[in-house]
């Protein structure tokens, strides 16, 4: 008998590729996806999901439903702490006591930091904006539902994810550089953009060492590493860097026919609701041997992306 995943989501950014690659990859199990009209994180309560749970019996179940909007999370704190924080809670409380796998997504804001330095999965966490703060609580909610008899939460921390749904900076500077000469981006903030696609792949794959837990290194003998885990694409760059990639990429592809120029300024010039940490270099070395994985170049994953958004 077929194994049953949900997908919860699966309308936003990370959610579509899921049902975009999840059927593809992993044949062999059926995939259900939910989406805001299925499941409203904004007024999700226990009996609704547990109804649901109870219905489907998944395996395995995977939030990409997030309040991502890092500005009007300043404006919308209770909504960022319901959507990011209550609801994720709420669903790891139910999800524990039927001792289901439960694959949740969070973020470099948890960290708040502004060093130069690679962030390790236990680094101190000190978020400065609402986003970060829900995002962690988030985190710690779904932590606490770990004890001696359940322990299979896996929790990937992920930064500036860009894709085919959704907002993301790679459509802001498609749009902006249609209209404007010059744009400004900062230049003091660093971190690596991933791919929607590439954080979904990812875990898709693990997907069958997730249902048998086992190690995806065939050489252990190990139970699947659950825990907390980063993941993002390579190399490190800034925003402005990034911003000039983009130009240059549709440029060569013939989606603009002029380059804009990109203006570049520092945090302190750039206005905006939420204050913005200036590192979010992850630490992926811990993913790569845990699961034998290759982190996807950027550049690559960013050509494709601007192919299908051609």
């Amino acid at each position: 008998m077929k194994q049953n995943i949900f997908v919860l989501g699966s309308k936003g950014q990370l959610g579509s590729e899921f049902v975009k690659y999840g059927p593809q990859i992993v044949p062999n199990i059926n995939w259900f996806f939910f989406d805001r009209k299925d499941l409203e994180f904004n007024k999700l309560n226990s009996k609704d999901f547990a109804s649901l749970i109870e219905k489907f019996n998944p395996s395995l179940v995977i939030n990409c439903a997030a309040y991502t909007k890092v500005d009007n999370a300043e404006k919308e704190k209770d909504l960022a702490i319901q959507i990011n924080a209550t609801a994720v809670g709420l669903i790891a409380e139910i999800l524990s006591k039927k001792l289901i796998p439960f694959i949740h997504f969070s973020t470099d804001y948890v960290f708040g930091d502004s060093s130069n330095k690679f962030l390790k999965t236990h680094d101190k966490k000190a978020p400065i904006s609402m986003y970060g703060k829900s995002k962690l609580i988030g985190e710690e909610l779904i932590l606490k539902k770990i004890n001696s008899t359940y322990n299979k939460v896996f929790i990937l921390r992920v930064s500036w994810v860009f894709g085919e749904k959704g907002n993301n900076f790679v459509k802001t500077i498609l749009k902006l550089s249609k209209n404007k000469e010059t744009i400004n981006v900062v230049s003091d903030q660093y971190g690596g953009p991933t791919s929607a696609a590439s954080i979904a792949k990812f875990i898709i794959e693990l997907i069958p060492f997730m249902l048998s837990n086992k190690s995806p290194v065939s050489n252990l003998n190990n139970s699947f590493p659950w825990g907390i885990h980063h993941f993002q694409n390579e190399p490190v760059i800034n925003w402005s860097g990034f911003a000039q990639k983009i130009i240059n990429s549709m440029f060569d592809k013939g989606i603009i026919y002029k380059k804009t120029t990109i203006n570049k300024i520092n945090t302190s010039q750039y206005k905006s609701l939420a204050e913005r940490q200036l590192n979010s270099r992850l630490d992926c070395t811990k993913t790569k041997s845990l699961f034998r994985t290759t982190i996807p170049k950027w550049e690559n994953e960013l050509e494709e992306l601007l192919d299908s958004l051609n």
